[in-house]
């Protein structure tokens, strides 16, 4: 069993709702991407808890760091095994965020058959982290999205911050 299933069947013992989500997820939905480590998405915050790491200690280093209040995260949590690639479990705090894990669907990927997020919702993440690579991923995922993708991500626009909502129109504009 792999590191990234022993944390999925964690999650399902406790009934914590994830979903995947960065490269892999990009790799899942159509494009080729390479990448270190496999994220899990959550916005459950009892993932920030040290305990409920217990049954994975034993595979790995686990590290978990929490957001403070002006952080866009609750918090982060870092599993690093000796020889698998290491998981990022980044912890949302916002209701959009978990409407997104509550749409994700079983994909098969690199990683495994995990819930992954929808192609409309990875490209609301990834239009609110902001970053470089992440407007990169937007514009490629844009090319091969239907009217439909770019219609849900229009629709679901307005629950995300300002700076999230400039990015998307830049984008769109071929800025």
């Amino acid at each position: 069993m792999t590191l990234a299933e022993r944390v999925a069947r964690l999650f399902e013992e406790q009934q914590i709702a994830y979903a995947l989500i960065g490269a892999s997820a990009v790799a899942a939905r159509g494009l080729a991407r390479s990448t270190y480590d496999v994220d899990l998405f959550t916005v459950d915050k009892r993932v920030l808890e040290s305990e409920i790491w217990e049954p994975i200690r034993p595979f790995a280093y686990v590290e978990v760091r929490r957001g403070d209040l002006f952080d866009p995260l609750k918090g982060v949590v870092w599993i690093r095994p000796e020889k698998e690639r290491p998981i990022d479990i980044v912890v949302g705090r916002w209701k959009w965020e978990q409407r997104v894990i509550e749409r994700a669907e079983l994909v098969d990927s690199p990683t495994g058959r995990l819930p992954t997020v929808t192609t409309s919702d990875l490209i609301l993440l990834k239009l609110a982290a902001g970053g470089g690579q992440d407007a990169w991923d937007i514009g490629r995922l844009l090319k091969i999205a239907s009217e439909t993708v770019i219609a849900e991500v229009e629709e679901r626009l307005p629950d995300l911050q300002q700076d999230a909502r400039d990015l998307w129109q830049r984008i769109r504009r071929g800025v």
